[in-house]
């Protein structure tokens, strides 16, 4: 009969714990000299709790982290700000909550120059997470986007259109995953992603929530991408029948693993 074995945490486990309780967490300068691999624990804790401020984050950051969530936490500038002695980012999780509780009272949103500032530091990113980012993300910011990345989440960045769309395509030939749901893509946007070199290798294409589409774009999209596996494009009111036979066709090549869309 197989037992069951509980497994004590470590005393650097509890300790972490402990410290991460707001009535204990030490002040802010007694945070800087702790070594990387404390400060790494008491970051993701925080991070995940939403109660990392933008001047705990610069305490407890190093330039050998590679990757950082703040999903969880009411995103500031000084968030962004403390980010950059981080040169050797991987992974960034910047998400925001589509609807944000306005009872909590969210102050100083990161700004455009933020982000740049940011982009300009971590030349080495892969996967970047900026949902529903609106205040900071625009065709300037994405100009600044690294040829690193592979995973791009720019929904519900209304203030994104087609020129920085065009500034994704021809800096970011490797992407392999691209969101742009609820922003201000036409088909021209998406004309310029179909003839693109990251259609060698895009495989999945969010647009939903898109207004300014019409079955002109999707159709010049799929006739440019051929790894596609995962396209969604539902919510779309400038989408017809049209879409639905041109989609019918490119199913009919294989390939595609998930679909959602919805015409009009």
């Amino acid at each position: 009969m197989a037992s069951d074995y509980y497994c004590l945490p470590s005393l650097l486990e509890l300790a972490l714990q402990a410290l991460c309780r707001p009535a204990l967490l030490p002040p802010t300068p007694d945070l800087l000299p702790l070594p990387a691999h404390l400060k790494d624990g008491l970051r993701r804790r925080l991070c995940k709790r939403g109660r990392l401020t933008g001047g705990q984050l610069a305490a407890l950051v190093h330039p050998g982290v590679r990757e950082v969530d703040l999903s969880d936490c009411s995103l500031t500038g000084g968030h962004l700000t403390s980010l950059q002695p981080c040169p050797r980012l991987a992974r960034l999780n910047l998400n925001q909550p589509r609807h944000p509780d306005k009872r909590a009272g969210r102050k100083a949103e990161p700004l455009p120059h933020h982000l740049s500032s940011l982009l300009s530091t971590c030349r080495h990113l892969l996967v970047l997470h900026l949902r529903d980012c609106r205040t900071c993300v625009t065709d300037q910011v994405a100009a600044l986007l690294p040829a690193t990345l592979v995973h791009l989440d720019l929904g519900g960045c209304h203030q994104l259109g087609d020129p920085g769309v065009a500034q994704v395509a021809t800096n970011c030939a490797r992407l392999q995953s691209l969101s742009l749901a609820r922003t201000g893509v036409s088909d021209l946007g998406l004309s310029g992603l179909g003839v693109a070199r990251c259609r060698h290798s895009l495989q999945e294409v969010k647009v939903d929530g898109c207004r300014l589409l019409t079955d002109l774009g999707v159709e010049l999209l799929l006739d440019g991408l051929a790894r596609l596996q995962i396209l969604s494009f539902h919510s779309c009111p400038g989408l017809t029948e049209r879409s639905r036979e041109v989609l019918q066709e490119y199913l009919g090549q294989g390939g595609v693993r998930q679909l959602t869309w919805t015409v009009y």
